[in-house]
C-alpha cells in the first residue's frame, strides 16, 4: 500500500497531479464506464487552471489499479480498474 499527498490542478477537461506529475483525464462512455488516462508531463507553465485541490491519495493495489482519493475529511472517493486498454 502507497499513501502521498498531492495536490491537483484542474486545466479544463484534465487535471495535474503535482506529485506524480502526471496529467489525467475521465472520460465517461455512452455505456456507462468511466475510462481513466494518466500521462507523464513535466508541466511547466499552465495556461489557465480553474481550480486547485490538496488529496490524500492511496494505492491499494497496482494489478488490478485499486486507488482512493481523499479531499476532505468526510470526502473519499474510491477507483478500482475493471480492464486496462491499450
Amino acid at each position: 500500500m502507497e499513501t502521498y499527498e498531492t495536490r491537483f490542478l484542474y486545466l479544463g477537461f484534465s487535471r495535474y497531479n503535482t506529485e506524480k506529475k502526471t496529467l489525467e483525464q475521465f472520460h465517461r462512455q455512452p455505456d456507462g464506464r468511466v475510462l481513466f488516462r494518466s500521462t507523464p508531463l513535466a508541466l511547466g507553465v499552465a495556461s489557465r487552471c480553474y481550480h486547485t485541490e490538496h488529496a490524500r491519495v492511496t494505492i491499494y493495489s497496482k494489478a488490478p489499479l485499486v486507488w482512493s482519493e481523499t479531499l476532505s475529511p468526510t470526502e473519499t472517493h474510491f477507483f478500482i480498474q475493471a480492464q486496462q486498454v491499450a
